[in-house]
């Protein structure tokens, strides 16, 4: 996908989409706006997640910090720091199978 239609798609969340770089894919679009999907369901899950989680796992996959950064700015040890993380990447990943399984009739 081109980054400007996604910047736009982005850009514009959900509002009608219009991009003046050229002529706009269709298939471009319906990957945007699944992108606009899946981020509105990762905010979801993370919102739903402990606060002290979802901060620690937003600074290392979102933010890029490293553990030795992490670590200083939550006053723990490195070992904590990465036990943290081992930890709030587990409920966000049980998070997302529990949202994206299917629903089981009853």
């Amino acid at each position: 996908m081109r980054p400007c239609q996604l910047y736009c798609a982005k850009l514009n969340q959900r509002n009608a989409r219009t991009c003046n770089c050229g002529s706009v894919n269709t298939e471009d679009m319906e990957d945007a706006e699944l992108y606009i999907l899946f981020q509105d369901l990762a905010l979801t899950l993370l919102e739903l997640m402990n606060p002290d989680d979802a901060d620690i796992f937003v600074r290392f996959e979102l933010h890029g910090e490293n553990i030795s950064k992490i670590s200083t700015q939550f006053g723990c040890s490195k070992a904590d720091a990465r036990s943290r993380l081992r930890h709030a990447r587990r409920c966000f990943f049980q998070l997302v199978v529990l949202a994206l399984a299917p629903v089981k009739p009853e």
